[in-house]
Parts: structure tokens; sequence; C-alpha cells
């Protein structure tokens, strides 16, 4: 791939192990072939280690001496040691000792070969054209001196496979734009190449074209893989073609790639550019999954205590767990790209339940699923629901299965029937629009800060009046919000300070009409930016939040609602490789995610919520902070601010009755029932 990078697998791809890679180069390699199991070659832009050999099976691998007129994009051995390539694509080269020397055997820049096969040392065909004539002549060209000189065979174009020394079968596919269809015609030649007849035509089920094609062993199966994964397969040499795979590959960017290979008739390999890899064992008429590869930056992800789970790839992609993230299915909606003049993405998601979940994304696009990501209904306009296209939805949440609501940077939707339908809330008289950024739902409450905004906009009679509060801080950028009740809830983001910008986390315990700066860091380096991406409240006192800090990735804990915080740094990625969302479930279970489709699970920890601090003295080291033992230090700690009306550790319940409504959840109230609610779990211990 990119970078020089190569890459083996002893396990038929479940596990991979980086040989070299040039991590300061783009430059590509272009193919890799294997002619017995010791004699690999590599092919890609002019120079080693983009050209490169190996006779010990992969063992170790040595520059190929190249003839530095341009890129190799495809190479051909006939035998371990004897082969033909052709660099800068008008240019054939020839070597009988593995690569270590090439004879240059043909010259003409006016030449652009697009593939070549060789049945022999003297007799070979390549497809191309000749683009110094205006219209340019296409078509299959014929060697049979060993690649010295070509006379063109035939006026059409296909890729060329030899069957036997005297049968050959070209593969062209013609698309007709304005009809959007696309057909493969099949040509055969049974004279060594020298003549050749069109022998059948077959449309595709969709408009496309082939970027590489491969023979399944000695049979008539032939697969082709286009340039972003999709497989179509004939079984007939041509005489038929089936689509057996969609491809998940990020369409619309500059350096598409993929390539398929088979073993033997039935034992196959596809790659695409986002390193997805899929095998067959079947001569190509299934196809599993055995690589994810990098489908794009996750840009959310959503998790239930149930093991369900879903993740957004690269606006394109999504990807669904039932193990808690062990496995992820990836999938592509089809209407997801540039479009009737607009684009498409899908960039948000939010899992209601163990088996329903919503994605949201640009160009108004929303799906549901109601069985575990099996199936995705598409619920925007043109479809079967009303979303408008031009919505682009920056958070979806749902609170049941019927209500539902939409943040985006056209203001805020509601839905009351599962998302079919949708009404835009009133925005506020006076002080702006609800244009973007975040929302929340707690209770009947609903909390929403616009994009680029200091103000929190609340809401408590379902977005049809709103009531502002300002969020204190210089240049604040708030980048997430999360409450655990109607009244206590943070917001994460990032703050001048320092000699560039500060990781800021703020609280309140009055339903956003007050806010506290809970923890700060200022970064000391002007270039390396502190930010808090992400935020999730497990409980009202059990808090999680992703961050860069110092360069690296960092996980945020409070378990004391926001009084301190814990630090957990990422043993690997560097800045700007963040992560940058976060996942939580009700057992304390994380999940981070972020740059180049990484999500990592981090086991839940046990909270002992009485323990309270480390010492009962004011000002000794370690007061106020919890340090994993209870004993009568948390007690009278607890007395003590229970005594001085401190909310923020004793507010704790509404109710001291197990079972009732509102046990467990603080009601900005301090009273009896939070004293012995906290005795009974100073009693239960940790």
């Amino acid at each position: 791939g990119e970078g020089g990078t190569f890459l083996i697998t002893l396990d038929g791809g479940q596990t991979w192990t980086t040989r070299f890679q040039q991590p300061y180069s783009t430059d590509p390699m272009y193919k890799i072939v294997f002619a017995d199991e010791m004699h690999g070659y590599i092919t890609g832009n002019p120079g080693a280690p983009f050209n490169m050999r190996t006779t010990d099976g992969g063992a170790t691998w040595l520059p190929m001496a190249n003839l530095n007129l341009g890129s190799t994009y495809d190479i051909d051995f006939i035998t371990p040691t004897t082969g033909f390539t052709s660099p800068g694509g008008f240019l054939v080269g020839f070597t009988t000792d593995g690569g270590q020397t090439w004879e240059e055997r043909f010259h003409d820049p006016a030449l652009k070969w697009w593939s070549m096969d060789f049945v022999s040392e003297t007799t070979g065909l390549v497809s191309g054209y000749v683009f110094s004539t205006f219209p340019r002549v296409e078509g299959l060209f014929r060697t049979t001196d060993g690649g010295r000189t070509f006379e063109r065979v035939y006026d059409r174009v296909g890729d060329p496979v030899w069957l036997s020394p005297t049968e050959a079968i070209a593969f062209e596919v013609e698309t007709n734009v304005a009809a959007q269809v696309s057909v493969v015609h099949t040509h055969r030649s049974f004279d060594a190449g020298q003549t050749w007849s069109l022998v059948s035509t077959y449309p595709l089920p969709q408009p496309d074209s082939f970027f590489s094609l491969v023979r399944a062993g000695a049979s008539d199966t032939f697969c082709a893989v286009n340039a972003t994964g999709t497989i179509y397969r004939t079984p007939d040499a041509g005489l038929s073609w089936e689509k057996v795979y969609d491809g998940l590959g990020i369409p619309f960017i500059a350096n598409v790639w993929a390539d398929i290979s088979f073993l033997d008739e039935l034992h196959g390999w596809s790659v695409n550019s986002s390193g997805v890899v899929v095998a067959t064992e079947d001569g190509g008429q299934s196809w599993r999954t055995i690589s994810q590869g990098v489908n794009g930056d996750v840009s959310d992800i959503d998790m239930h205590g149930s093991g369900f789970g879903v993740a957004t790839f690269g606006g394109l992609i999504v990807g669904v767990t039932t193990d808690g993230g062990r496995t992820w299915g990836m999938s592509r909606q089809q209407n997801v790209g540039a479009v009737f003049g607009h684009n498409e993405s899908l960039d948000v998601c939010h899992v209601l339940d163990d088996r329903t979940a919503f994605i949201a994304g640009e160009g108004g696009l929303l799906f549901r699923t109601d069985d575990r990501g099996e199936t995705w209904l598409p619920l925007h306009a043109g479809a079967l629901g009303s979303l408008p296209f031009y919505v682009e939805p920056q958070e979806v949440e749902f609170t049941d299965s019927q209500n539902g609501w939409i943040a985006s940077f056209d203001g805020i939707f509601r839905s009351t029937d599962g998302g079919f339908n949708w009404d835009r809330l009133p925005d506020p008289p006076v002080g702006g629009v609800l244009l973007g950024g975040m929302i929340e739902i707690e209770g009947q409450s609903i909390f929403a800060i616009p994009r680029g905004s200091d103000k929190l906009w609340r809401s408590t009679d379902g977005g049809q009046t709103w009531t502002a509060s300002t969020i204190p801080g210089l240049f604040l950028d708030v980048y997430a919000m999360s409450f655990a009740t109607p009244m206590i809830g943070w917001i994460a983001g990032r703050d001048s300070g320092g000699a560039g910008w500060s990781t800021r986390i703020m609280g309140t315990t009055d339903g956003g009409a007050t806010w506290t700066t809970q923890y700060q860091n200022d970064s000391t380096v002007s270039y390396i930016p502190h930010i808090a991406f992400d935020i999730e409240a497990i409980s009202p006192t059990h808090v999680k939040a992703i961050a860069t800090e110092h360069d690296r990735a960092v996980v945020l804990t409070t378990t004391n609602a926001g009084r301190t915080w814990t630090r957990e740094v990422h043993p690997t990625l560097d800045f700007p490789e963040v992560l940058d969302n976060i996942a939580v479930t009700d057992d304390g279970s994380v999940w981070i995610a972020g740059f180049r489709g990484i999500i990592e699970h981090l086991p839940a920890t046990p909270v002992c919520r009485p323990d309270l601090t480390a010492g009962a003295t004011p000002g000794q080291p370690g007061y106020g902070v919890p340090n994993g033992l209870l004993n009568s230090d948390d007690f009278f700690y607890f007395l003590a601010q229970y005594a001085a009306g401190n909310a923020q550790v004793c507010d704790l319940t509404a109710t001291a009755v197990p079972g009732q409504p509102g046990y467990g959840v603080p009601n900005g109230v301090i009273n009896s029932d939070d004293f012995f609610y906290y005795l009974g779990l100073y009693a239960a211990g940790c």
C-alpha cells in the first residue's frame, strides 16, 4: 500500500505483521505476485523500497533492479525467475534471474499498457492504446518474440488471460453513462491470440467497472473487483455475471485501489484501499470479512449494556456489534454518497435499547433498525419518512420507540411516531436560533447548545419555549454535553489557557443555570492543543470523558460527581491521531474510538460510592479524594459536608426508601433522606 507498506499474514488474514514501511512517504506499492512458494515480487514507484524481491517466501526482501522510467503497475512471471514487467506502461522489461537484472525489450512512449499476460518466454498479450493518435487507437496487442515487437490483433480493449497456450480470453466493461448501464463483453481467441471474436455480452446489475480480474485456478470461474471492493463473478467464462459481494471501500477519493487473487479454484482473497480484506472458500460464491481495515475515522459510537452497539465510519460505513465490540459487522447503505447535487453521509448514531438504533447524517439521512442491525429502515424524505434532505444532523436521540429529537444546522426537529415524521421546533424569540451543536433529553427537560455558542438553552415544555444561560469561559468551545438528571450535567471542550488550548470540563447541579469548572489542564506547547472531545455521564457521580493532552489520548474519570478526576493515558496514540468519541453503559464499561477506525474497550472498574476521602482532616493530603478504602474517615467527612450544606457531595437521593421514584437520584435538596441514603451505602460497604 501507500508509504511503501508491506504486510504479511500466516493465518489466512486473521492477523497481520508489518514487514516494512516508509512512514514519511506517500509513494505506493502497486502489485505483489508470487511465482511459487519462495519467489515473490513487489512493484511500485521507481527505486527501492518500492520494487522488491524475495527468494525465501517473504522472510527477507531485497531491492529489485528497475528500469527507472516510471511506476510499475504490472508484473508477470512464467517461471519462478523468468518474467516480464511494464514500467511506465510503455516499456517491457525481461528478466531470467528473478529481477536481479532487467533487459529492456521494448520502449515506445506513444503506447500505454493497461494489463499484460504472458503464456511463454516468447508469447504474450497486452491491453492498451496508442495515445499519440486522435482518436486514440485502442486494442489488444500481441508479441511472439518475447516482447521485442508487438502487433495490434484486436480493436477492443479488455483484460487478457491465457487459458492455454492456444486459447485466450479478454473481458471488457462498457458503460453507457446516459442510460446508467454497464455491460461486460467477453472476447475469445482460439489461435494463440492471432484472431478474436465477441462471444457474449452480459449486463452488470449496476453501472460499474473492473479494477482487477482473476481466474479461479484452472476453472471457468473468474472474479473481478471494482475500486471500492465490490466483487463480481462469472462461473461460465463470461456468459453470465452476478454481484457476489458489496464493497465497503470509500469512493470519490483520489487513491482508490483494489485487488483480487485466487490460490486455487476455491480459495481467494480481495483487498481494497480501505484495507478491508475478504475471503472465499467456495470459488467466489460467498465472501466473508477477515479484516475490517480502515473505513475512515469513527465519527460516532453508542453502546447498550446487552452488547449491542453501533458506530459510523468515515461518513459511509456503519459498524454493528452484538458482542460488546469484540467483532463488528460492516455495511454500507446504498444511497450514501454524492447524489442529486448534494452530499450524503452517515455521521451520528444512537442506540435506544438492545434491539433498536438510529443512524443519521448529511443530506437528511436517517435509518432505523429494530433487529440489532440486521436491516435498516430509511426514514428520510424520498424514502419512508419526512426528514428534509437539507437537514444535516449533528446529534440524534430517542427517549423511547416513538419520541426522538435531532439537532442540526437547520434547527431542532422532533418526531413522535418513531422517526417517520418530523417537525421543526420553534427558535427562541430572542437571543438566536438553535443551529447545529448538541441536544440532550433528561425527563421533561431538553438541553441544547448551538454550534460555536456559549449559551445553553433549556426547555421543559417539549421545546415550545426556551430559557438561556451563559456558560462562562474565555474563547470556550463546547464539544460535548451529558446530563445524568434534569439538574446534574456536564459539558466538555476546550478553552484558552497556557501556551495553547486547555482541556475544560464544567458541571452543573441546577439544570444548567450555573456552571463550575471541575477539570482544567493547560497546554504548555502552542501547537499541541488540549481538548476534551466527548463526555458521558454513567450516573450522577460517575462520569467518563475522552481528551487529547500532552500529545496523547486520555480517558478522564470521576466517581464523585466531578470533585476529582483521574487520567488514564493511551499507551500508543499521539496527536493528531486522536480518539474523540466515547460510549458507556450503566455498568461502567467504556468504549473509545476515533482515528482510522480504532475502537477500544475498557472493562468496567468497581466504583465504591461511599468512598469519599483519604482523610477526615481538612487541609491534609487526600482530603476529599477517594482512595479505594472505606473507613470512618469517609463517614466523618460526609457528616462535615452535610453540616456545611455541600450539595455536590451530599445531594444523593430524592428519597431514602428503596424502590420509590427518585431513589438514588439527586434532587437539588439536602435533607435527612440524603443522610440515611449515605448511611445505607456506608453500611453496605464496597
